[in-house]
């Protein structure tokens, strides 16, 4: 009981001196629960279902082959179909509802969402049977943006191919 009350005291000590910085809620830009998203630089607009409840943001890809430091894999037809390569971060345990557990290789990801570009990291997975070709999750949106579940298609991509990583 004595070690969680010092603890406890520490933290509130630690926190008290070095503070959380933390943007005002009217500086943050209100998402839908579905939005527009654009992978960056090349200006794939896709829709991606806003999920606060997953801690890493996972995108639909097929065919992915990791050569050395370097992910190279294909978006789905219904997310533009291209062949994309990415520096490989490394793998990632995740667990889904209903499927256990999956080790899926990580990508960092440049996005625009709600007119902001983030780099984020992102999980390669197979998402056929889901509804929408990518998640972004917690990572992705902490910070900036809050989430208005009661309605989707807030934005529309405002940054532009010509903005590089």
């Amino acid at each position: 009981m004595l070690i969680k009350v010092m603890i406890w005291a520490c933290s509130l000590i630690f926190l008290t001196f070095f503070p959380t910085p933390r943007i005002p809620a009217t500086e943050k830009v209100i998402i839908g629960e579905v939005e527009k998203i654009t992978i960056l630089p090349w200006g794939i607009n896709i829709e991606a279902r806003i999920d606060s409840g997953a801690s890493i943001s996972s995108i639909d890809v097929r065919d992915f082959v990791i050569s050395g430091k370097r992910v190279k894999f294909r978006l789905p037809e219904r997310a533009g179909g291209q062949q994309l390569e990415l520096p490989h971060l490394g793998w990632r345990m995740v667990k889904s509802a209903g499927a256990g557990g999956q080790r899926r290789p990580v990508v960092e990801m440049e996005i625009c969402l709600g007119g902001k570009k983030i780099k984020t990291p992102v999980t390669l997975s197979n998402r056929s049977l889901m509804e929408y070709p990518m998640v972004v999750g917690r990572q992705a949106i902490a910070g900036n943006f809050l989430i208005d579940v009661s309605q989707s298609n807030i934005h529309h991509s405002t940054c532009t191919q010509e903005e590089k990583p």
